[in-house]
């Protein structure tokens, strides 16, 4: 314990303007390193372990992380090989760069689906797909797991997170009048709870014939224990990335990258 303590001291003292202006090539350093984790890795005593992570929260959270880094790091956050710690610190501070492409968001998906991490990990990577979903560009991935995400609403921990990635995909094609059935059951057993109500709300929208039930208005109630995860950085970093139409970012990968295009959340937290 001593050890890592003593390791994220000399961190600490990494002056923030060094990381800045040498940015891609310590944050190429950081992703090939993580890149060639294949077996679970101890943080106890892991120096090098802790430095790669600190000198990527740094860059991520200051600039953002490529696509290819994002995939790099998605996986390896829902392969089970890091302990849960590292993998809340990995996914609080990825932030997309750029529009995400196909390949990432199936491949992390799909881990996602095996249920190598742990609960805390899975949900906490619900928030992340929230956080970023409007840098998804292939929504329609994960329409197709719509009932997947459906039945794991029975986990307490995991269904806020989830009727609020729910809400977000929800088209009028998704209600069906059993969903509708499992959630009221599901309400009459957990009580009133907002984010119930607030995916329910969604589907009275499309289908108003199927929920009888008076709900509110106002949005922001029903997703209060989802909130992003980095709402205030994603909106500076996709504002410097987008500030010149005409530039090329290339941001550690050596990867040429267009700025992200404008869309709006159906609902802010």
């Amino acid at each position: 314990m001593d050890s890592v303590k003593d390791s994220e001291t000399k961190m600490a003292k990494l002056k923030p303007k060094d990381t800045i202006m040498r940015h891609p090539q310590i944050l190429d350093e950081a992703l090939h390193y993580f890149k060639q984790i294949t077996t679970k890795v101890s943080l106890k005593g892991n120096l090098t372990l802790i430095q790669h992570l600190t000198k990527m929260e740094s860059i991520g959270l200051k600039h953002g992380i490529p696509a290819d880094g994002v995939d790099i790091l998605l996986r390896l956050a829902l392969s089970g090989n890091l302990a849960e710690s590292v993998n809340t610190r990995i996914l609080k501070c990825l932030i997309p760069a750029t529009e995400l492409h196909q390949n990432c968001i199936t491949s992390a998906v799909s881990l996602f689906c095996t249920g190598k991490s742990t609960t805390s990990t899975r949900t906490l990577f619900i928030r992340w797909l929230i956080s970023v979903f409007d840098l998804i560009s292939c929504k329609d991935v994960l329409s197709s797991l719509y009932n997947f995400f459906f039945c794991l609403l029975m986990d307490d921990k995991m269904c806020p997170s989830l009727c609020h990635l729910l809400y977000l995909l929800t088209r009028k094609e998704h209600v069906k009048a059993y969903r509708v059935r499992s959630l009221l059951e599901l309400q009459s057993r957990k009580g009133l709870q907002p984010h119930i109500l607030g995916l329910l709300s969604i589907y009275k929208v499309f289908c108003p014939e199927l929920v009888s039930l008076t709900l509110p208005s106002r949005i922001k109630m029903y997703f209060r224990n989802s909130k992003l995860l980095f709402a205030s950085e994603l909106k500076i970093i996709t504002k410097n990335n987008s500030g010149d139409p005409v530039r090329d970012y290339r941001l550690g990968l050596g990867e040429s990258m267009k700025p992200p295009p404008r869309s709006v959340k159906r609902v802010s937290v």
